[in-house]
């Protein structure tokens, strides 16, 4: 059985949340962030969040965006290999997620100010 406890990070989203729904109607999301404990040796944490959660993640963050995030941790082994995944009980964006400028500065005359 796998050893839970509560736990907080702060970290960036390495990729876009992947979303799904059981086959009870519950939706959930999963991503993993990047933690940097020593200097150029970020830790990767697997994240899931249920329900309400899983929604706001989705729609409020993606793949770059830094993000706090409190929940259950717990480590799991599969063949050899240790991983720690947080079920996402609490959550702050702490940045947004960064979208490109739609807006060329060719012309003058369409600048806003």
């Amino acid at each position: 059985m796998p050893n839970s406890l509560f736990t907080h990070a702060i970290g960036h989203l390495c990729k876009d949340w992947s979303t799904g729904t059981t086959q009870s109607g519950t939706r959930y999301a999963n991503n993993s962030m990047a933690v940097n404990v020593e200097k150029d040796k970020p830790v990767f944490i697997n994240l899931v969040a249920w329900g309400k959660n899983s929604e706001n993640l989705d729609k409020y963050s993606g793949k770059g965006s830094a993000i706090y995030v409190a929940g259950n941790q717990s480590e799991h082994e599969y063949e050899g290999k240790k991983s720690i995944q947080i079920t996402v009980r609490d959550f702050t964006f702490i940045g947004s997620k960064k979208k490109e400028s739609s807006l060329e500065y060719g012309n003058e005359e369409e600048l806003p100010f």
